[in-house]
């Protein structure tokens, strides 16, 4: 009887790590705006980036502080968009840059299943949601955008927050 139930646990042992889902999540892709604008259920991308309109005292505090040469940004995005409201920071932030003049090639869009994909900045920057942006000062990151929104959801503050006011905020860290 001990060897059979010894036989049945060691079964069960077995049968429950080889059922385990070891199936292997994609990098992060690079992808354009442009290019992220025609994948499915990105639709609205296009109509937020034609039609926001940040406020424009916040905007003027933000264009004196965007610099170029010691900083970017990284926006790790879902790879797949239906949820418009979760990604529209990102697309107002990116519309802000665009009105900046903010060179696109200060700012990295990079296209995730899930926040467990590889990405080029694994070493340095721990994803806890999509999307997430990520402010950079000499390569270094420095400022999370995300985090300034749900600590500002945390603490009851003013919501919904401005993605210009979530964006001077990472400036006026990256000035000081």
């Amino acid at each position: 009887m001990k060897k059979e139930i010894l036989g049945l646990i060691l079964f069960t042992l077995f049968f429950a790590t080889s059922c385990k889902d070891n199936s292997v999540q994609p990098d992060a892709q690079p992808m354009s705006i442009q290019d992220l604008s025609n994948l499915p259920g990105y639709e609205w991308l296009s109509g937020t980036l034609a039609t926001y309109k940040p406020d424009s005292t916040i905007f003027n505090e933000i264009k004196p502080l965007l610099d170029s040469n010691t900083q970017s940004f990284i926006i790790f995005t879902k790879s797949c968009g239906p949820c418009a409201s979760s990604n529209q920071q990102f697309a107002e932030i990116i519309k802000i840059f665009q009105m900046c003049n903010f060179p696109s090639s200060h700012y990295q869009i990079l296209v995730m299943n899930s926040i467990s994909n590889n990405h080029p900045y694994q070493s340095k920057i721990n994803i806890k949601v999509l999307p997430t942006i990520m402010l950079l000062k000499n390569t270094n990151p420095i400022y999370c955008l995300t985090d300034t929104l749900a600590k500002s959801i945390d603490l009851q503050l003013q919501y919904p927050v401005k993605s210009e006011e979530l964006l001077l905020e990472a400036l006026k860290v990256a000035n000081k």
